[in-house]
């Protein structure tokens, strides 16, 4: 054999021992792992943070080695791409679960609210933080599937390990079972010193008295007796927003009766029906109803009461796809019993690159108006006011100041329902300024589920 031959086989048998090498380190190794959700498709829990997620499979060598390895060597090496999910929430509170859902024989698009996962979060005392499904972020992530986000705002974390199970949507059946190194632990926190109900305090024109919280332990949520007095007409029996927290930064509707107090926050506002300032209010000159499956660009923008309102566009009935404040598709509603009156989704789609596209979907049997508006101050709410040419409501949306909008421009959907005769609409939009009520209380008795 000639010493041309024996260089070539050598170096063949190099390449071959790369391709071999590099194909099992990169190879995909998801088919047996996580558990059964129905049609194919599997779940597992990937990792967990507080307020935002950045996750990637590659170990550092892995990433190390593909960082040198251009993409077209790596397609011919069947280099599979790594899962990779950033994602970033502006309330650092919050805790962030990852986790991953694929189909391992065709890697279809998932289907859309084809499965719900609830969540139980088990406090060290036994106490159990329920969650019944209410929305996630599911992030395309290519041959890996969805990588999937829930967000928690209520959880042990007084205890340094989190053990938490993933359940089907009634609680009956157990999909997950986990404990990890609790990313919110904490080894002390604040003391609250809780006051004897009923507790009464005066903001303004309104006393509020705070008489009694009840427990309704079939649907995991806290219910409080609250009476509102006003000196002034307009504040007579206002509108109001109860929110639960504890020292240790939990928020929600189920705390953990095991905390030395609570904070019951109330935040109250006019009813829609009273007079309000010229200075907090836009009326709109008339605009013709519009017609399923079409929008009208409204590009409207005003400053009402400090917060600046940009009218976008006017939708009748079908369903959107919204990028960039443009619709970039429109067609009609496909028929449903799950599809409700409207829905308006904020998704999250990640491309080959890892960069994340942000886009809007509207699926909606009603007429209705996008609107965007600078983020709303503290206290500070939006009314949404659509009447037609008789003057009969035909919508009245509240919106108020959430942690869940944390966008330099939030945006709503205000869907209405027009009479049969309604032939033009008339658009008014309130910022007003609401009232905040704070009471310190000892937990009411729980059990642990």
């Amino acid at each position: 054999m000639s010493r041309r031959r024996k260089l070539f086989l050598v170096i063949a048998a190099a390449c071959l021992a790369m391709y071999v090498g590099l194909s099992m380190l990169f190879r995909q190794t998801l088919l047996d792992e996580g558990v059964e959700i129905g049609g194919g498709w599997r779940t597992r829990f990937v990792t967990a943070d507080m307020g935002q997620i950045k996750y990637t499979s590659d170990s550092t060598a892995k990433a190390f080695i593909r960082s040198y390895v251009p993409r077209q060597v790596q397609s011919i090496l069947r280099m599979k791409e790594a899962f990779q999910v950033t994602h970033s929430r502006g309330d650092k509170s919050q805790l962030l679960v990852l986790f991953q859902e694929w189909c391992p024989q065709n890697h279809a698009p998932f289907p859309e609210n084809q499965y719900r996962h609830s969540m139980e979060f088990i406090e060290s005392s036994g106490f159990v933080f329920r969650y019944p499904y209410s929305g996630r972020y599911s992030l395309s992530t290519q041959s890996h599937g969805l990588g999937v986000i829930s967000d928690y705002s209520a959880f042990p974390r007084r205890d340094p390990q989190l053990h938490f199970r993933v359940l089907n949507e009634d609680f009956s059946q157990v999909l997950l079972d986990h404990t990890i190194p609790n990313p919110g632990y904490q080894p002390s926190f604040p003391e609250w010193s809780p006051q004897a109900l009923p507790i009464t305090q005066t903001v303004g024109p309104v006393t509020m008295t705070l008489t009694e919280i009840k427990v309704h332990q079939d649907t995991s949520h806290l219910e409080s007796r609250l009476t509102p007095q006003s000196t002034d007409p307009t504040w007579e029996n206002p509108r109001w927003y109860t929110f639960y927290s504890d020292a240790t930064g939990n928020r929600g509707p189920w705390l953990s009766p095991h905390e030395p107090a609570w904070k019951v926050t109330v935040q109250a506002h006019r009813r829609l029906d009273v007079e309000f300032l010229p200075e907090e209010t836009w009326k709109l000159a008339s605009l013709s109803a519009p017609v399923p499956v079409s929008s009208v660009a409204l590009q409207d923008v005003r400053t009402v009461n400090g917060v600046e309102i940009k009218l976008l566009r006017l939708f009748g009935p079908g369903e959107y796809r919204i990028e960039n404040d443009q619709v970039v598709s429109a067609k009609e509603l496909m028929q449903s019993a799950e599809i409700p009156e409207s829905r308006y989704h904020d998704n999250l789609e990640t491309g080959r690159s890892g960069a994340t596209m942000h886009y809007t979907n509207v699926q909606t049997d009603l007429p209705g108006i996008w609107i965007g508006h600078t983020p709303l101050p503290e206290l500070k709410y939006l009314e949404v006011r659509i009447r037609d040419q008789l003057g009969r409501d035909l919508c009245s949306m509240p919106v108020r100041n959430s942690s869940a909008y944390t966008s330099s421009s939030p945006s709503r959907f205000a869907p209405f329902q027009p009479f049969p005769d309604s032939t033009s609409i008339e658009i008014a939009i309130v910022v007003h300024k609401g009232l905040e009520f704070e009471f310190v209380v000892k937990p009411p008795v729980m059990t642990a589920r």
